[in-house]
């Protein structure tokens, strides 16, 4: 008895595994095999051209040395940070340890480097950048903001800009932050910083 409950195990798990490799894996298998022959298709095509033709550059790319071609977009250069820095209202940062700035336009903590560390062991390394703006190659900023809980009531935004009550954030001296919405509704924002680098 236990021998054929056994073996009819054996042949219903056999049946189960024939029958997902059938009805479930082989469909989906042929299904990506047309596509990736479809994709290569379409490659093919478009790397194909008639004879005496020159290949086009890609969109958006110009040969080296050549002007760019009028109706192609161009890669805009990237700001340098201090030009991007210089190019907005801001409050600056400065403690012991970390110097920088916050751009009013958005209330962003954009612009932070630590004054302590620097990238190598080298005395005159460059210091750490902890914090860079939109614009730059590689920004990175910290930012906080409001979902209006009432229809057609405006709330500060990426582009707000705020009105702040002192020009320097220093660890003994916070910085209120306000912007007042076209209904009259007052915003405002407390940023604080500590010794150990907390906002």
């Amino acid at each position: 008895m236990e021998q054929r409950n056994l073996i009819f195990a054996i042949v219903l798990s056999v049946s189960i595994l024939l029958g997902y490799q059938i009805f479930v894996e082989a469909p989906r298998l042929e299904k990506e095999r047309a596509l990736r022959e479809a994709q290569k298709a379409q490659e093919t095509s478009q790397t194909t051209q008639p004879a005496g033709t020159a290949a086009l550059p890609p969109a958006g790319s110009a040969p080296a040395g050549s002007a760019p071609v009028a109706g192609q977009p161009v890669a805009a250069p990237k700001a340098s940070r201090e030009s991007v820095v210089a190019n907005a209202p801001r409050v600056k940062i400065s403690t012991g340890r970390l110097q920088g700035s916050i751009n009013l336009a958005g209330a962003r903590i954009d612009d932070l480097t630590l004054t302590n560390y620097r990238q190598t062991i080298k005395k005159d390394s460059a210091n750490i950048v902890l914090l860079s703006p939109v614009g730059t190659d590689t920004p990175y900023y910290a930012q906080f903001g409001w979902v209006a809980q009432t229809q057609g009531l405006a709330v500060p935004g990426p582009d707000t800009v705020w009105k702040a009550d002192k020009a320097t954030l220093t660890q003994d001296s916070p910085v209120t932050l306000s912007w007042t919405n076209p209904q009259g509704v007052e915003f405002s924002q407390v940023i604080s910083i500590d010794k150990n680098f907390m906002f």
